[in-house]
Formats: C-alpha cells, sequence, structure tokens
C-alpha cells in the first residue's frame, strides 16, 4: 500500500511539477532579535528554512536576510514584519505560479529572482495601504498602518492603492487609474500612497529629507552670494580647491591621547576670499551637505572591522536651526545621543534631541557601512539624512553629518564626532 502511494505521488509529479513547493528560500543572516515562524532568537541562523506563510519579524535591532529560492532576495530593517504568503512556481505552466510578500511594517529591501523576473505578472507585493508590483526590480519599501513609500534601486515598480478591484488576496500586480510607476534612475524619486484610496504618485524625497548625501549639495540657500572672481562651483564637492580650505575645518577636541582623525568645516566661510589656508593632502572630504564639509586623515589607511559591534558616545558637536527667511541660524544642543555599528551586518544606526530655548527635534536614521568607512542613512526608514564616516585603529572614532526639516523653511543642520 505504502508503495502504492509513492507511486501514485510520483505520477502526480510528473503530472504537475510544482517546483519548490512550500519552501520559500533560507535565512542567509540572522542578527539582533529576528522570528522566523515559531523559531526565535538563536534559533535563526543561516540556513535557517523559510516556508510559505512563515511569519519573519525583526525587533528593535534585528536584522535578516533570506535568499529565496529563485535567488530572488528579501531583507527586513529593524521593527519590520512580513510574511511570505505565497512562494511556489509551477514549472510548466507558469501563469499559475504564486508569489507574493505581505509587509506589515516597516523597512524592507525586495530583489527579484529568476521566477519574478520571467513571469512579473505572478508577483506581488502587499503593504496594509498598496500592493506593488515588478518589473525585473530592486526596491525598498517602507510602510505604517497609513503611508506607503518606496524606492527603487534598479528595474520599475507598479503602486496600487488596495480597495475595489484592488483586493488584498491577489498574487498579480494591480493597474488602473490609481496606479503610478516609478522605474530607477533618480535617487530622489519616490512612489508614495496613503490609507484611504487616493491615487498613488510619484513624489520628490529631498523635500521628506527622505534621500541619501550621494550627490553634491545644492548652493546653500541663505549663504551670501560669491564674490567677484570667487567660483561658486566650489559649493560642489567635485570642483573643491585641495588648497583652499585648511582653517575651515573645526577639530573635534578629543580626550583620547590619539589624534583626532575626522574634522568638518562650513561651507559660508568658503566664500570668503581673504581665507589663506589650504587643505592637506593627507586628508580627503567624506561626507558633504548644504551646511558642511566633513574630512577623514588618509593616514594611516582604515581598514574596516568585520566582527562585532560598537557603541559610540558623542565626543563634539556643531549644530543649529536655520531659518531660511531671515537667513538666521541659531545654535543648538545635543543630547541623549546614540550610535552604534554592527559590522557584520555592516549597518550603523543613531538617534539623539537636538534643542535650543525655542526649538526641538528628535534625530533618527539608519543605514549601511561601505567598505572605506562611510555610511549613509537609509532612504526609506530615517527622518533625517545622515552622512559619515568611521576612521581610527578598530573604528576607534565616527563622525558624521546631517540635517532634517523641522518646520516650513526651518532645518536643523549638525556635525558630530564620535568615540568608542
Amino acid at each position: 500500500m505504502r508503495l502504492l502511494m509513492s507511486l501514485v505521488f510520483i505520477g502526480f509529479s510528473l503530472i504537475h511539477p510544482l517546483a519548490w513547493a512550500g519552501i520559500a528560500g533560507e535565512v542567509t543572516l540572522s542578527s539582533g532579535e529576528v522570528h522566523v515562524g515559531k523559531l526565535t532568537g538563536a534559533a535563526v541562523s543561516a540556513g535557517t528554512q523559510v516556508n510559505e506563510g512563515d511569519a519573519l519579524t525583526t525587533g528593535a535591532d534585528g536584522y535578516l536576510h533570506i535568499k529565496l529560492v529563485d535567488n530572488g532576495l528579501l531583507i527586513l530593517r529593524p521593527n519590520s514584519s512580513v510574511v511570505v504568503s505565497a512562494y511556489a512556481r509551477d514549472a510548466d505552466n507558469p501563469a499559475q505560479s504564486r508569489m507574493r510578500i505581505d509587509v506589515a511594517r516597516g523597512a524592507v529591501r525586495s530583489v527579484t529572482g529568476a521566477w519574478g523576473k520571467a513571469a512579473p505578472k505572478n508577483f506581488r507585493l502587499n503593504t496594509p495601504v498598496a500592493a506593488l508590483g515588478v518589473r525585473g526590480t530592486d526596491f525598498t519599501v517602507f510602510t505604517t498602518a497609513d503611508v506607503t513609500r518606496a524606492a527603487v534601486a534598479s528595474g520599475g515598480i507598479v503602486m496600487t492603492p488596495l480597495g475595489g478591484a484592488c483586493s488584498a488576496s491577489g498574487v498579480e500586480p494591480c493597474e488602473g487609474a490609481l496606479s503610478a510607476e516609478l522605474f530607477a534612475g533618480n535617487q530622489f524619486l519616490v512612489l508614495q500612497a496613503r490609507a484611504g484610496g487616493a491615487k498613488a504618485e510619484i513624489i520628490d524625497g529631498r523635500h521628506l529629507d527622505m534621500h541619501s548625501e550621494k550627490a553634491a549639495p545644492p548652493t546653500p540657500a541663505g549663504s551670501p552670494a560669491a564674490p567677484s572672481g570667487k567660483d561658486a562651483s566650489l559649493l560642489y564637492p567635485g570642483y573643491l580647491d585641495p588648497t583652499a580650505l585648511e582653517a575651515l575645518l573645526v577639530g573635534a577636541a578629543s580626550p583620547a591621547p590619539a589624534p583626532t582623525r575626522i574634522k568638518w568645516g562650513r561651507w559660508e566661510a568658503l566664500l570668503d576670499p581673504s581665507h589663506p589656508s589650504d587643505i592637506p593632502v593627507d586628508r580627503s572630504m567624506v561626507a558633504v551637505n548644504a551646511k558642511f564639509a566633513l574630512f577623514r586623515d588618509n593616514a594611516p589607511a582604515f581598514v574596516m572591522p568585520h566582527e562585532g559591534t560598537a557603541s559610540f558616545r558623542l565626543d563634539n558637536q556643531e549644530s543649529f536651526f536655520y531659518d531660511a527667511a531671515s537667513r538666521q541660524a541659531t545654535p543648538a544642543s545635543i543630547s541623549n545621543a546614540k550610535l552604534s555599528v554592527d559590522f557584520v551586518a555592516q549597518t550603523f544606526a543613531t538617534a539623539f534631541t537636538m534643542q535650543n530655548s525655542k526649538l526641538s527635534t528628535y534625530i533618527q536614521a539608519n543605514g549601511g557601512l561601505l567598505p572605506d568607512g562611510r555610511f549613509i542613512s537609509s532612504i526609506i526608514s530615517s527622518n533625517a539624512s545622515v552622512s559619515g564616516v568611521l576612521a581610527g585603529t578598530n573604528a576607534s572614532e565616527a563622525g558624521f553629518l546631517f540635517h532634517q526639516p523641522v518646520t516650513p523653511g526651518i532645518t536643523a543642520y549638525g556635525a558630530t564626532h564620535w568615540v568608542r
């Protein structure tokens, strides 16, 4: 009888080969508080199987990387919740494939695998607000119960608010009058949908301070006009004369015996034609925003640690609230400052309160580390733009610039130095 049942099962498989049925993929990286189905914490590690229907969640310090069976990728940032609701491919009839990922909250990166590229009409990512379809895509989505935003690194996506003909139970992308598409090519553009069913829209992420500081900054609003004979392009890092800025640098007075390897300067002073000093050849500019430039010593060459985590304390800072209408900058202080780096996950996270007697704002950002020690905030899951760098033996120092719109016309700007 058992042999007969086996033959029947084999025969059914040959007639209807549903590949990888029930298996979605496996964990390739797990860090911090994570849950995969009924497994939690240390029980989740590289190689842990992920099945259809498994709930994937991360806590405040959790990161989870999943390699899907078609070589797609799913990366969960902290405080995210995802269910791989359907992930199975019919080898004979791709139209019968089921590929749907439901993101309840948080920030998730999705890289389309072979199945999604071969049959994009059979792939869907849902949030509480919208349905997203893909066109051979690498994209990141951030969602709450009220709003969904997505940025595209390659390929394209279509976003449609849930409701009406766009049911959350479907596996195909929704397209119609309320849909909007976004393709890679402009790092500042973001697709957004809000609860309530209004049309999805393409928005400028810079207005939400969602973009990273990879590009040259605009000419600083409210900075004095360039004096006659002074090239305004000096405001852009690609045109900075390495002999023009040394006295602009603000040294961070560290109590550590080793010299400070990270310094910053103010853009406005670039326009002062009487400024005499220069930047030595052993220092490189590593980050910019509209008010500051950040520099790191070239020697000794920085070597990125590959194990463990590090917590930093704030050593020095310069921050102010800038009023564009009055062109006034009022100094501020920083309190409850935290900065942590995970060298295994190659991520960082920071948070602090910036305030003076009249204004206060909370800065929160996280993002990824680059191999040379630079780090850049996530374009989706941070409320401020942060760009910085690590320095010193075993990454003993860190420094970053930040900015965040506070109220219409007022922006918080700052530069910070941290030590372990």
